[in-house]
């Protein structure tokens, strides 16, 4: 379904923003810590070129597998005129305009350097780009697939993704769907589990009283980590994990993405 975008996408500068080529070994993989804060982001990641847009040294979109995978969903459910918040490299472009159900694709960015990188090496005819925000922006029509990918990393979204869903509703079209980019992830890592309200023997919050990404127990699995906190051993007894012996992914952890891809 997707483009390996390292031969679509040339490396090229406009502003703050850069677009880069990079390559990943497997040396890479293994040197990954596996106990790093968003390390389970890149179980799946895989040897090869891929490409990445920056600004201030932070990335801002990648095509890794992660990327690919956590923008599935969207593309299986595009149909009719599709309006999408955030361009980035353009990863979930080349499939949308390959899709014969999709009738036409309006790209709202809000940064003109970013349009500038990536507008004509996409070259998509049924593709539009303007440059507004998203949070200003009224659609003069409805339209039938919406769909809001402008952060780059899940955390602390939640609030402004809800506030967009609301605020586009209005303009979806009675058989339509609608979403922002891992919005589930961001709701479920808000909220106390609504299945135990916090008891430790709840399957659905794996047992710490929290909606984690997945539910299930295989230590193997990309939606969990099952590893035992390396400060404390699995006590409990410690900052990093907040008590529950697991060392997570945790919305409310203010920690660094220590991964460059």
């Amino acid at each position: 379904m997707y483009t390996d975008m390292h031969t679509i996408i040339k490396p090229a500068v406009s502003g703050k923003f850069e677009i880069k080529h990079f390559d990943i070994t497997e040396k890479d993989i293994k040197n990954i810590n596996p106990f790093s804060f968003g390390a389970s982001e890149f179980r799946t990641l895989k040897p090869g070129k891929y490409v990445k847009l920056v600004s201030d040294k932070e990335v801002i979109m990648s095509d890794t597998n992660m990327e690919k995978e956590t923008n599935m969903t969207f593309l299986e459910k595009s149909k009719g005129d599709v309006l999408i918040a955030g361009l980035g490299i353009g990863l979930i472009l080349i499939p949308l305009f390959k899709n014969p159900k999709v009738k036409s694709i309006t790209v709202i960015e809000k940064e003109k350097d970013v349009i500038d990188l990536v507008e004509n090496q996409l070259n998509l005819e049924k593709v539009k780009i303007q440059q507004e925000d998203i949070f200003t922006y009224v659609p003069n029509k409805k339209y039938d697939t919406i769909y809001f990918d402008i952060w780059p990393t899940i955390g602390d979204n939640f609030y402004e993704m809800s506030e967009l869903l609301e605020k586009f509703l209005p303009f979806l079209t009675n058989e339509g769907w609608i979403n922002a980019w891992r919005y589930m992830d961001n709701v479920l890592s808000e909220f106390e589990c609504a299945n135990c309200n916090g008891n430790i023997e709840c399957h659905y919050c794996n047992g710490d009283g929290y909606i984690e990404e997945c539910y299930c127990d295989d230590p193997n699995c990309f939606g969990c980590e099952d590893e035992d906190c390396i400060e404390c051993e699995g006590s409990g007894n410690c900052m990093e994990c907040d008590g529950e012996g697991f060392d997570r992914y945790r919305a409310d952890l203010e920690s660094p993405i220590e991964l460059s891809f």
